[in-house]
């Protein structure tokens, strides 16, 4: 990962299960969460091996490590591996977000998984949720 001056950092990703030609993506890592990851990365740490696992672990450990920590910061249950990336996702949708955007920075090909992961964030920017919401407001007033 890479550090930017502005705090936030870049994370080369070589492959992943959505980029089978390894053609790579450099990812987007907010301040908060950059300063996080330098934290737990092992001194030196660099990955030569596009299939070694994170920081030595397995996808499942990784999925519990993250429960834990979630756990432990007062979070509840039920986080997984994947919750980072439907949070990636949901979070930019609540602000207005649209699907080509997500779909880059998510590197979906198709729409289908961001519409997913976003299902519920995007449901109360509807059609019918701003006819409803225009029609409350013109009633406030």
């Amino acid at each position: 990962m890479e550090v930017q001056d502005d705090g936030s950092g870049r994370l080369h990703v070589r492959q992943s299960k959505t980029d089978l030609e390894a053609d790579g993506a450099a990812l987007y890592i907010g301040t908060e969460a950059s300063v996080a990851l330098m934290a737990i990365m092992p001194e030196g740490f660099a990955v030569v091996d596009p299939s070694t696992p994170v920081f030595g672990l397995s996808e499942s450990q990784i999925g519990r490590r993250v429960n834990a920590a979630a756990r432990a910061a007062g979070l509840g249950e039920g986080f997984t591996g994947r919750s980072g990336r439907v949070g990636r996702a949901q979070v930019p949708t609540k602000t207005g977000a649209k699907l080509p955007a997500l779909m880059t920075a998510g590197r979906w090909k198709g729409s289908k998984m961001a519409a997913w992961y976003t299902r519920g964030s995007s449901s109360g920017r509807g059609a019918l949720a701003r006819y409803y919401h225009g029609k409350r407001q013109a009633t406030i007033t």
